[in-house]
């Protein structure tokens, strides 16, 4: 369970530093993101126009983030807050309910979705930006809030977030053609599985070593067992593993059956090379059309 901040902790840092609060460039808005598809999203719909601050280090575990006193402070002096709302984002509430900021607006983008759940489990799974339908929603949402901070700038907003929400269901209208031509439309990811979103958009199913990504479990020999049976039952010729994975499953299950593995990237969180080259919700994706051609378009067995 993650740590909680303490009260004296952050009513130190934030009476200590309110003298001298965070200043905006250039009169930007200043917005803080907890993560990178937040941070993508509202990069393109507000450009140059906006101070952005992603709070999840690139290459950081995403489902145990703490944020400290720094990242209190600036989420307090920030005209916009963006989270997705979900198990990963427990701490958002009583963050913000230690603090006191009239400017401050925050933003769940679960709320603008409908959430799926898995089986037996009381929490929705929170990883909504891997359905493309979702991240059209996404976006409509920041940029409501973002135009709404920024009223003078909103048609550049609007016109820059129908620019990428057209990128984007370019991509899905590729990924679409390559399930269309699937035999098994079915993926099998031998590791933690973020994709339930983009399953049911496609009407993919799956086989997964875990259910979701904050309820892994030791990797069991039934486990890897299981997985060995059913890629070698199918032929399939592809497993996949998530990004900044150790895809230890992943390995010794194509050591066993021969199938190749290869990246199935969520866009959860990027590796520093990745940010620094400046990579996005859409070329991450477009390294995905290759994998799920390669692992989707196979002849099985009869």
């Amino acid at each position: 369970m993650k740590k909680l901040i303490t009260a004296f902790l952050l009513l130190f840092f934030l009476f200590s530093c309110s003298a001298n609060p965070i200043s905006k460039i250039d009169n930007r808005i200043s917005i803080v993101v907890t993560s990178f598809p937040l941070y993508d999203f509202v990069r393109a719909v507000a450009d140059d126009r906006a101070d952005i601050k992603m709070l999840i280090k690139p290459g950081a575990e995403v489902h145990s983030f703490d944020p400290s006193p720094a990242d209190i402070i600036a989420i307090k002096n920030a005209d916009l807050f963006f989270c997705i709302g979900g198990e990963s984002d427990s701490w958002v509430d009583s963050m913000l309910s230690s603090i006191e900021s009239s400017e401050l607006k925050v933003i769940k983008l679960m709320e603008y979705v409908t959430p799926i759940y898995h089986e037996h489990s009381h929490n929705p799974d929170e990883h909504i930006w891997t359905s493309f339908e979702n991240a059209e929603k996404m976006l409509d949402a920041i940029c409501d809030a973002v135009s709404e901070s920024d009223k003078e700038n909103e048609e550049l907003y609007i016109t820059d977030k129908d620019a990428y929400k057209a990128e984007i269901m370019q991509i899905a209208g590729e990924i679409k053609q390559i399930v269309d031509q699937s035999a098994e439309k079915k993926i099998i990811v031998a590791d933690r599985f973020p994709f339930i979103y983009f399953c049911e958009e496609f009407s993919l199913s799956y086989t997964a070593a875990f259910d979701a990504c904050g309820s892994e479990r030791d990797s069991s020999a039934g486990i890897v067992a299981s997985l060995i049976d059913e890629v070698n039952a199918l032929s399939v010729d592809v497993i996949y593993y998530t990004e900044l994975s150790n895809h230890n499953i992943a390995d010794i299950v194509s050591e066993q059956t021969g199938a190749e593995i290869m990246e199935l990237h969520s866009c959860h969180n990027v590796t520093k090379e990745d940010f620094d080259n400046g990579e996005t919700y859409c070329s991450l994706w477009r390294r995905n059309i290759e994998a799920l051609r390669k692992g989707l378009i196979y002849e099985c067995d009869s």
